[in-house]
């Protein structure tokens, strides 16, 4: 779902951030942002009832999603 999605610098984006750029549901993203958390390639943060994401290594999410 990611691999089309290309970052805007280096800056965390809001899960609704998310949906809005790849037209789909915020569930949606959460469940795929937690499989990219388990493998270490984003960051998260909370921030009150938002959670944020920032790519870590762009290179190592290509290759993981073949």
């Amino acid at each position: 779902m990611f691999a089309n999605f290309v970052p805007v610098g280096n800056r965390d984006l809001c899960v609704c951030d998310f949906a809005t750029l790849l037209e789909v549901c915020e569930s949606a993203i959460s469940h795929q942002s937690r499989t990219l958390r388990s493998l270490s390639l984003v960051s998260y943060e909370k921030r009150g009832k938002k959670g944020y994401y920032l790519l870590f290594n762009h290179q190592a999410l290509e290759l993981s999603l073949f």
